[in-house]
């Protein structure tokens, strides 16, 4: 899950976004609010479900030493004509 949180936070930098918030933990999940040039946003990571294996992998199972997980992400996006900065000035 630690991972997952890098990656996310990698990503949106990279593309050019702003962390503007941040909150939770690996366990009970975490939440990013973001902000770029014409949009703000917000992606959450619910915390790992480990599901029943055959019911992800069917009947030839997982190999050994491999576990399924089940991770929820949703991301809300608004995007804006002009930039928020000349959104405010409104």
């Amino acid at each position: 899950m630690a991972a997952v949180r890098r990656d996310l936070e990698s990503r949106l930098t990279r593309q050019g976004s702003r962390i503007t918030a941040a909150n939770g933990d690996l366990r009970k999940g975490f939440q990013f609010d973001y902000a770029a040039r014409h949009s703000k946003g917000s992606v959450i990571v619910d915390p790992l479900v480990i599901p029943d294996s055959p019911s992800v992998a069917g009947q030839a199972g997982l190999p050994p030493g491999q576990l399924a997980v089940k991770l929820r992400i949703w991301i809300s996006e608004t995007w804006y004509k002009a930039s928020q900065r000349s959104c405010r000035k409104l």
